[in-house]
C-alpha cells in the first residue's frame, strides 16, 4: 500500500513539473510593443498580442497579421488579416535586452 502511495505521489509530482515547464515555455514568446529606430530617427513598431502581429510603418501605415513561429522559433509566418496571403520572415527573440529581430531589423522593448 505504501509503495502504491509513493508511486502515485511520484506521478503527481511528475505531472505538476510537466505543467510547470509547459507554462514557462509559453512565456518565451514576445508580447507587447517593440520599436526600431531607422535612419534620421524614423521609428517603426511591431506589437505582439496573442497570435496577432501589428506592424506600424514609419509613414504611419498599419498592417495586421496572424502569426505562427516555426523551425525552433527561427522563422515567423505572417498571414495578412485582409487578403489571407502569407509571408515567411526570419525571426529571433532575445530576452536580455528584450528585443525581436524580424528579417534583420531589431525592435527593442
Amino acid at each position: 500500500m505504501i509503495k502504491k502511495q509513493r508511486l502515485l505521489c511520484f506521478y503527481v509530482m511528475l505531472g505538476l513539473l510537466f505543467i510547470l515547464f509547459s507554462v514557462t515555455a509559453c512565456g518565451s514568446n514576445p508580447s507587447g510593443t517593440y520599436t526600431s529606430t531607422g535612419l534620421l530617427g524614423v521609428k517603426s513598431t511591431v506589437t505582439f498580442n496573442g497570435s496577432t502581429l501589428e506592424m506600424q510603418t514609419p509613414l504611419g501605415g498599419r498592417e495586421v497579421y496572424k502569426y505562427e513561429l516555426r523551425n525552433n522559433k527561427t522563422e515567423i509566418i505572417v498571414t495578412d488579416a485582409v487578403n489571407n496571403k502569407s509571408q515567411i520572415f526570419t525571426f529571433k527573440y532575445v530576452k536580455d535586452p528584450e528585443c525581436v529581430v524580424l528579417n534583420g531589423t531589431a525592435y527593442y522593448r
